[in-house]
């Protein structure tokens, strides 16, 4: 099993994006406040994969430890931005749980949650802002995807942006079109075998 951290700034829509890949309200969500308080494991059913919630990293101090605990039980991760781009803030928030022994990164899948902001502006400085602090983004093509996962877990979204957001997402996971092996398994398969030369 791959185990996915899910991880970002509270109330970036983090445990929604869980229950609209896994089409439930399984993950606590909540509105105005830091809703997740500690990790917790979902399973997407008919893949290999585990998605782990974590508390949003700028909420408290017990919220950050707790958010480093799952990324460093994870085999990679998905960073939400939301409403600001990514900064040196998150980054040192994740440095030390994204780090391997070899001083490599584990994979990093970041996507926008979207609220309105101006998206292709602010993917484009978040992705130079991650290599300028050693991060290498996964991204599709030199794309971040684009979400709105409230909408989607209701099923109203209409906007092609986002559908094309979820199914580059889907496919990563290995969920649209079903796949023995995702494309994220062999991203931490082969991400593991260069760590460990």
């Amino acid at each position: 099993m791959i185990k996915v951290a899910v991880a970002g700034d509270f109330q970036d829509g983090k445990s929604t994006l869980i229950n609209a890949m896994r089409g439930c309200n399984c993950a606590e969500t909540g509105f105005g406040i830091a809703t997740t308080k500690e990790v917790r494991e979902y399973p997407l059913p008919g893949t290999g994969i585990i998605l782990i919630d974590t508390p949003g990293f700028n909420a408290d101090d017990d919220d950050n430890a707790q958010a480093c605990v799952g990324i460093e039980q994870a085999d990679a991760c998905f960073y939400m931005l939301s409403n600001t781009q990514f900064t040196r803030r998150m980054f040192r928030g994740l440095k030390n749980a994204l780090k391997y022994p070899d001083g490599s990164y584990k994979p990093l899948i970041p996507f926008i949650n979207d609220r309105g902001c101006n998206n292709k502006g602010m993917a484009k400085a978040s992705i130079a802002s991650m290599r300028f602090y050693g991060l290498e983004p996964i991204l599709f093509g030199d794309e971040m995807p684009v979400i709105h996962a409230e909408a989607w877990q209701k099923g109203c979204t209409c906007e092609a942006e986002y559908e094309l957001g979820m199914r580059r997402i889907k496919f990563l996971l290995g969920m649209e079109p079903v796949q023995r092996v995702s494309p994220l398994e062999r991203i931490c398969i082969l991400n593991k075998l260069v760590e460990t030369h």
